[in-house]
């Protein structure tokens, strides 16, 4: 399991793919292999035991030939047809010995070599006290002596040397149940073998597939988690993904592009925390120049009331400066009149100076146009007394 959780989703395909295929390999190589030894047993089972047997049977046949041949020359008469049988007889046995010549190429083993010098050693009894005598005697047609060699020697000979073929063929069928037998047991092998290959093969693939499956998925859980903790504002989220595959990798991305947008957002609260703080100062701000700029109407209300006495306090001394303006032309005509009377009267305009003048001061201190005006005027008649 370390080994997928260290490994590339690519790496972990790839070992699927070589194991998946390393089995199909296995199992056809051992079907291949059971084909092929099935194929050499019975090439086998055919080559050393089925052309044995042939071979086996051919000299059985050509022998009773031999045996059939002998019986049918007896029964001649005719010179030439008892010539003519011997030489088929010769036949026979010329073709008897090719055979044996090719069966002892095919001998294996020490039993049927055994087997095979008992059959030759009973051919040769066969031919030379039985079949070469029994010629001689029908060429010379002595046939009373001829059935007394066939019943004294040519039968017992003739069915010791078929006991030896047949000897021969009975070791040659055990041989081919016996190379049956094993090749039976061998393909059951092989096919057990096959049969647990493939399921082997099955079980490995399936359970392969399934840790990289279930790898691959639980790194594709833990990112699906995370990021829905982190839509859902969870700034903690993180994918717990410790494979280094592609996942993991993609999960590290993940997990570092968290920390960082959680810094960004912490950032962020920092900075409307600072702004909110500037805006509750600013506000207590505002809230005092409100109360300045209240004051500041409060004042400018105080200042217009002001103006406005000021302005009636103007015009009060404004009319106030008509009638000293009356009184200062009525001062002129009693100085030009008193001008006219000074010369009699000195000591009593000069009273009536000192009066004026008294009156004309308390004018000028106001500081009106007018009363300046009067004053001006007494001053000058005072001079002009």
């Amino acid at each position: 399991m370390g080994i997928l959780n260290n490994s590339k989703i690519r790496t972990k395909l790839t070992m699927f793919v070589v194991i998946s295929a390393l089995v199909l390999v296995t199992t056809g190589g051992v079907g291949i292999i059971g084909i092929t030894v099935s194929k050499n047993a019975l090439l086998s089972v055919y080559n050393d035991h089925l052309l044995g047997i042939n071979q086996l049977n051919e000299m059985r046949n050509r022998q009773m030939q031999i045996r059939i041949q002998l019986l049918t020359s007896r029964q001649e008469t005719d010179l030439f047809e008892i010539t003519d049988g011997m030489d088929k007889v010769r036949s026979h046995i010329f073709n008897i010995d090719n055979l044996i010549t090719e069966y002892k190429e095919r001998v294996r083993h020490d039993e049927q070599k055994k087997l095979l010098d008992e059959f030759v050693a009973a051919r040769v009894n066969f031919g030379m006290t039985g079949v070469m005598p029994m010629i001689d005697l029908l060429q010379k047609s002595d046939f009373r002596q001829a059935d007394i060699l066939r019943k004294q020697t040519l039968e017992p000979a003739y069915d010791k040397a078929s006991q030896g073929i047949d000897a021969l063929i009975q070791y040659q069928v055990e041989q081919a149940k016996n190379e049956y037998d094993r090749v039976s047991l061998l393909t059951n092998s092989i096919y057990v073998l096959s049969i647990g290959a493939v399921i082997a093969g099955l079980v490995l693939s399936v359970v392969i597939g399934l840790l990289i499956a279930r790898s691959v998925s639980r790194g594709v859980s833990a990112l699906e988690q995370a990021t829905s903790r982190l839509a859902k504002g969870d700034l903690t989220a993180r994918a717990e993904c410790h494979s280094k595959d592609e996942l993991g990798d993609v999960a590290g991305a993940f997990n570092h592009m968290a920390g960082d947008f959680a810094s960004l957002i912490g950032e962020l609260r920092q900075s409307a925390d600072q702004v909110a703080g500037a805006a509750a100062t600013l506000s207590k701000t505002s809230d005092r120049v409100s109360e300045v700029s209240k004051a500041q109407v409060d004042g400018a209300g105080s200042a217009a009331n002001f103006i406005e006495d000021l302005n009636a306090a103007v015009k009060e001394i404004a009319q106030r400066a008509d009638g000293a303006v009356t009184a200062a032309d009525e001062a002129n005509a009693m100085s030009d009149h008193g001008q006219r009377v000074v010369a009699g009267e000195p000591d009593l305009v000069r009273h009536h100076l000192d009066v004026r003048v008294q009156v004309a001061e308390p004018l000028a201190r106001r500081g009106d146009l007018g009363a300046s005006r009067v004053a001006g005027a007494v001053q000058h008649l005072a001079l002009q007394v």
